[in-house]
């Protein structure tokens, strides 16, 4: 079992345990039982995690200080416009290299949110590096119940609330081809 789950009580591992065990004999996606699903969201297990996640994770930054955006200021952002309303937690952070293929990324179990550098640079408006942390923050928002993102027709709603989506996703696919 991961390294993630050393500080969690018997009962949990158990649930953890049989939750495994009935993906495997069944062969289904089988969602965490309510008490997983809490002690994953519990401050408790972020503090311990999270730390040893960030270090074991490659090409990023950690720091959402960049050279033309600040991820912190764009976040506060999108929180005063309304659009975003419980992300104080999240670790943002852009990467290390510069990712065409895939502008951003997060964990929803720690919490972490990572932009492409490749959309830190005068050429590329603010609106697209801010849609970008915008879709990702959505994920960690919307996918706290089933600790799953997923971009179903309630993810692409919300989505598409961000004033600049389609002038966003044209940029984004002319980044991606280079």
């Amino acid at each position: 079992m991961t390294d993630y789950l050393r500080a969690a009580d018997e009962p949990v591992l158990e649930d953890f345990a049989e939750t495994i065990f009935t993906r495997i004999r069944q062969r289904r996606r089988e969602e965490y039982t309510e008490r997983m699903k809490a002690w994953l969201r519990s401050d408790d297990f972020l503090s311990r995690n999270r730390p040893l996640y960030l270090g074991r994770s490659r090409n990023l930054s950690l720091t959402p200080h960049g050279r033309s955006f600040d991820l912190t200021e764009l976040a506060e952002s999108l929180r005063s416009d309304g659009l975003i309303e419980n992300c104080q937690d999240a670790y943002l952070t852009w990467t290390d290299r510069p990712n065409r293929s895939r502008m951003g990324y997060c964990s929803l179990l720690m919490r972490v949110v990572a932009v492409s550098s490749a959309l830190d640079s005068a050429v590329i408006p603010e609106s697209v590096a801010r849609y970008v942390l915008y879709h990702e923050l959505l994920h960690l928002e919307l996918g706290v119940d089933t600790l799953r993102g997923q971009h179903d027709p309630a993810f692409r709603r919300a989505e598409r609330l961000y004033p600049k989506w389609r002038e966003s996703e044209v940029w984004l696919k002319r980044i991606a081809s280079g």
